[in-house]
């Protein structure tokens, strides 16, 4: 992560700033930074809506350059040993916006170090997304490159559905379709070879708790790299000191579900572990102020019914416990539901019924505007799904509707998949038969049916697939199916996690 502390007395930086990732700074078309003694590589997160080429020259006249692609890259730059004072950045061509000319590119992190096998590594990972990029915005139907978002399942057992699911939970769906599954492990993991070495960001979407995973720390350690980010959801009664030392200083989105501001409303929903979580998260924040501020945590909030009045409360309650983001939800309507009933009876005074918890989305709107005003009084880093959905079409017509069967793999304990709303796998485990995990994958991902959706997806026509995931904001503002329009889409019933990442400049959990 950026020490932008450092940034800030460094110069050609603008303030701070923040979009939907985090923080980052606008650096101008020349910049400077003074490399640390004996660091042989520095890495920069670099982020343009434009290619470029950014040269770099020291005191001593060294130059070297290096092509730019558009979107947010990761780029480790060899300096040598003889460049050793300060170094002058130049970008061109430069961006201009009002109040702000010549801009050369947007920095969200800068680290110096000496390892030519994590210099190896960060390079072998661009040029995969590069390639990557190209052949989804060409319609490629058979892919050189492997998707540079991953998702995966750590872990099948939850501490409080195994006692009483949460009321919006599809957990005995989601167990009946993970039966026959392989033991997600920390052999499977590395079994996945170049989808994991190459993927820029690995998501859990677990039904199930993650830090229960008896390898959760070891999981960690492979994954979360300094160029690889963990991301996964957690109900937060599991953050016990033990868990908070594997995350402390990780490159990891923590993402805690809480889904009221009090103890009695939290039972409602799930159980009466609230005091416990919060107290957890408190000690989490406070913990990672000295680890570089890691893990980044957000907090997640399904706006309901029952709990829209509680929205304030809660912003403001999470405001003094010290998280990063805070995630405000819509609950949508899904047919994964029937198993595990819609209805639910939660101690003696609350019923939750399902469909009567769902709001339209003129009231989702309003609560919005009042939550959006108060964030900004508060300071509070507030993100709501149904307004910041990315639009993945983009503004150029000519690319595909959807990155998806592009950029994101999504090999989970029920199967292969081609996107998070999907719900019906392109392959289960029990085909496997003799192949390895990867050879697996391999078939699967640039097989005849993902061949085929990649074909109408870049033709501008949605497949069969999508069309019947119909809790797809694409498909449904595509096809203005008047009988969606009243709540926007949230996975969070089932498939809580999942987090969609083709977007050049945006990622959402």
């Amino acid at each position: 992560m950026t020490d932008f502390a450092l940034l800030s007395a460094a110069q050609g930086f603008y303030p701070i700033e923040h979009d939907r990732d985090g923080a980052f700074r606008w650096a101008r078309q020349r910049f400077r930074l003074r490399r640390h003694q004996g660091q042989h590589y520095l890495d920069l997160v670099l982020g343009r809506q434009i290619a470029g080429r950014l040269t770099i020259e020291s005191n001593q006249r060294h130059e070297s350059h290096v092509e730019l692609a558009s979107g947010w890259h990761e780029y480790s730059f060899c300096l040598g040993q003889a460049i050793n004072a300060e170094l002058i950045f130049a970008i061109d061509p430069p961006l201009v916006e009002p109040n702000r000319p010549l801009l050369g590119a947007m920095v969200r992190s800068i680290a110096w170090h000496s390892s030519a096998e994590r210099h190896d590594r960060i390079e072998a990972a661009r040029a995969n997304a590069i390639l990557n990029d190209h052949e989804y915005r060409t319609g490629v139907t058979i892919l050189r490159s492997v998707p540079p978002y991953l998702r995966v399942t750590l872990e099948v057992k939850c501490n409080i559905a195994n006692k009483e699911p949460c009321v919006y939970c599809a957990w005995k769906w989601m167990k009946n379709e993970e039966i026959g599954a392989p033991a997600y492990d920390l052999s499977f993991l590395k079994g996945l070879g170049s989808y994991l070495s190459l993927a820029k960001l690995v998501t859990d979407c677990s039904y199930g708790e993650p830090p229960l995973n008896r390898e959760f720390a070891k999981i960690v350690d492979l994954i979360a790299t300094s160029d690889r980010a963990l991301t996964f959801a957690s109900n937060g009664s599991t953050l016990d000191e033990k868990i908070r030392r594997a995350l402390l200083g990780r490159n990891v989105f923590l993402y805690v579900s809480i889904d009221s501001a009090t103890s009695v409303g939290y039972a409602r929903y799930r159980d009466d572990g609230f005091d416990r979580i919060t107290a957890n998260l408190k000690k989490l924040c406070d913990e990672k102020r000295s680890h570089a501020n890691l893990p980044h945590v957000t907090v997640s909030f399904i706006v309901m019914h029952s709990n829209k009045g509680e929205i304030k409360s809660f912003l403001t309650l999470m405001h003094s416990i010290g998280v990063d983001r805070i995630k405000l939800l819509s609950l949508s309507r899904e047919n994964c539901m029937d198993l595990d009933g819609r209805t639910k009876q939660r101690g003696s005074s609350f019923v939750f019924d399902y469909e009567d918890e769902i709001l339209l989305l003129d009231e989702l709107d309003t609560i919005s505007q009042d939550a959006r005003r108060l964030a900004e009084n508060l300071g509070i880093n507030l993100y709501i799904d149904w307004e910041d959905f990315p639009n993945h079409h983009g503004s150029d017509g000519n690319l595909p509707l959807c990155s998806e069967p592009w950029k994101t793999l999504y090999v989970l304990n029920r199967g292969i998949l081609p996107c998070c709303y999907g719900r019906k796998p392109l392959a289960r485990w029990s085909e496997q038969g003799p192949r390895s995990v990867h050879q697996f994958i391999d078939d699967i991902f640039n097989g005849a049916t993902m061949q085929t959706m990649r074909h109408a997806l870049a033709t501008g026509a949605f497949p069969q697939y999508c069309l019947s995931s119909p809790n797809c904001p694409i498909v449904r503002k595509a096809t203005a199916d008047a009988s969606h329009l009243d709540s926007r889409a949230d996975i969070q019933s089932c498939s809580k996690s999942a987090d969609w990442q083709p977007a050049p400049f945006h990622k959402r959990k």
